[in-house]
């Protein structure tokens, strides 16, 4: 615990930042608190660049660069007190169940997860038309493997959800919805699936 600040947590996050409105990176996040991030990473930024972070989980973050560390950078959130508070809590309930945060969901209700299959889907883009299928799918985003190449904060329609794609993992894209499933999807989890599929059965 920190006497001036909040308590950290180890952690392994995948993200995407986009510094300065302009400029896309592919990171980890190795240390968090609900006040800030250490992020390891190859590129060079600048103090006081502005941040937006897509988490792995669906969190999307933002703040400055406050400081270089030895192999990336620290960053200082700025987030209301509210959201502030219900990520020190998420922090702590992951950590307690997992040891280390390993995915970032800053609203609990939202967390479980489906496993997509095998099934193939369409998906409609900015450039047109893809096929690829989903890994898994949630109220607040989903995973889409696909061949194509989809850039980072570009649209993509998938049945009836349209998203943002917030981060690449090879040829894995992370999706953030723009808005959720459906309240009544999720009593059911199965139904997540075929609330994408509807469109592309």
């Amino acid at each position: 615990m920190e006497r001036r600040g909040h308590q950290r947590f180890e952690g392994r996050i995948r993200g995407s930042l986009l510094i300065n409105e302009s400029r896309h990176l592919q990171v980890r996040i190795s240390d968090l608190s609900a006040s800030g991030l250490a992020v390891e990473c190859e590129e060079n930024v600048d103090i006081g660049d502005t941040v937006v972070a897509h988490l792995d989980g669906g969190a999307r973050l933002e703040g400055r660069v406050v400081r270089q560390l030895e192999n990336g950078f620290a960053i200082k959130l700025a987030i209301t007190q509210t959201k502030q508070q219900r990520l020190a809590e998420t922090l702590q309930n992951a950590a307690e169940q997992d040891g280390q945060v390993n995915r970032l969901n800053l609203n609990r209700r939202l967390a479980n997860r489906v496993t997509g299959g095998q099934r193939r889907m369409t998906a409609q883009t900015e450039n047109g038309t893809v096929e690829g299928r989903v890994i898994d799918v949630s109220l607040t985003g989903l995973a889409f493997e696909t061949q194509a190449e989809l850039a980072l904060e570009s649209w993509i329609e998938i049945g009836r959800m349209r998203g943002v794609v917030v981060r690449r993992d090879e040829n894995i894209y992370g999706v953030q919805f723009a808005g959720g499933i459906a309240k009544g999807v999720m009593d059911e989890p199965a139904l997540m699936l075929s609330a994408l599929a509807r469109k592309t059965a």
